[in-house]
């Protein structure tokens, strides 16, 4: 796959010198051009060679052995915190049983937004930020843009258009990718950041003196619990 270039957001926002992509966003009357540029940025990590990436990365095995690990570490979360335990055991219980269709895995970012993603005019956008990446379904990184709260959000500004865009780039197919795939990817995608915050509100609780970040983090988990029961309550 052709590397993507930045020119859409110097079309689109009238800038002639590159920027973070971020202002580009909000700067910008017309996103579509920009959407389609992140789709395409997305779409190329995805596209990846795994061989050269270091040897210490695991490599699942296989992509049911894959979901069956994620989905094990909420059933952790839930025993190591039995206040969120009731709503885990359901959600890991109902994805377990709506798995969509399997693609193959490949390298995941792990914190897939625009913020960390810095683009230049005449150069490839460079990605930052890659603490959380990892081998898996590359699909994660759509379900957890989707629940990203800064606008303007580009997945929901128009779900169609971005999907189509990363299947054509990808060559999946519609059954692997649509909304309510990603929405179960929602599911699976947020599992390393849930146990964060799980962790943050019990050191919280406990008088560990966590820090500014941990009260922070303490917002987010009854969000995440909404979202997740909405998607498994259709």
């Amino acid at each position: 796959m052709t590397r993507p270039r930045a020119a859409a957001c110097s079309s689109a926002t009238g800038t002639r010198n590159g920027s973070c992509f971020a202002p580009c966003l909000a700067d910008s009357d017309d996103i579509g051009p920009l959407s389609d540029l992140f789709v395409d940025i997305v779409a190329t990590i995805h596209g990846s060679r795994l061989d050269p990436l270091p040897e210490g990365m695991t490599r699942p095995p296989d992509w049911t052995s894959y979901i069956d690990d994620v989905l094990a570490t909420y059933d952790q979360v839930a025993a190591s915190h039995p206040s969120v335990a009731p709503i885990l055991r359901y959600v890991t219980w109902w994805a377990a049983g709506h798995r969509p269709p399997p693609v193959p895995l490949a390298l995941v970012h792990g914190d897939c937004q625009p913020s960390n993603v810095l683009i230049g005019e005449s150069a490839p956008p460079i990605v930052i930020d890659w603490e959380f990446a990892h081998i898996g379904d590359p699909r994660e990184d759509l379900g957890y843009y989707n629940q990203f709260p800064v606008l303007p959000n580009l997945y929901w500004s128009d779900p169609e258009r971005f999907l189509a865009r990363y299947r054509a780039a990808t060559g999946v197919t519609e059954e692997q990718l649509n909304p309510d795939v990603v929405d179960y990817f929602l599911i699976i995608g947020m599992a390393a950041l849930y146990g964060q915050l799980v962790d943050a509100a019990d050191a919280v609780a406990n008088n560990h003196h966590p820090g500014i970040l941990a009260s922070y983090l303490i917002n987010a988990i009854s969000h995440q619990h909404e979202m997740f029961l909405s998607i498994c309550d259709r």
